[in-house]
């Protein structure tokens, strides 16, 4: 149902029905997995500080929504989606598995631009 929403602008969705919405994070997250399958390549990652999710939570940004700056949108789709600019960075190296937060140096010297 969300795959043909975004395919096709008149079948957008407001909200999930209500048999359809997750209840709970991990069926949150199954959904959300199933939709980034359909749009394909991922262009980036959204996370956020989530008091329902217990921390951090996070949402595959597809390489198709990745305008960037400057950029033009057209009309069409983007018209129709609630936009929320953001300040994005390209990580320019992949980060090692660590125990432990990472120190404001370390991410620093990760970002690519």
């Amino acid at each position: 149902m969300i795959l043909q929403a975004w395919n096709d602008e008149s079948k957008a969705l407001t909200l999930l029905p209500e048999p359809l919405r997750p209840e709970n994070l991990a069926q949150a997250y199954a959904i959300q997995h199933a939709v980034s399958e359909g749009l394909g390549a991922i262009g980036g990652w959204v996370v956020w500080s989530s008091p329902l999710a217990g921390g951090l939570a996070c949402a595959p940004i597809p390489l198709a929504c990745v305008h960037p700056s400057p950029a033009q949108l057209s009309s069409g789709r983007s018209a129709l989606l609630r936009l929320v600019p953001g300040i994005g960075i390209r990580i320019g190296e992949s980060l090692p598995d660590y125990d432990a937060p990472f120190s404001h140096e370390r991410i620093v010297d990760a970002i690519g631009s």
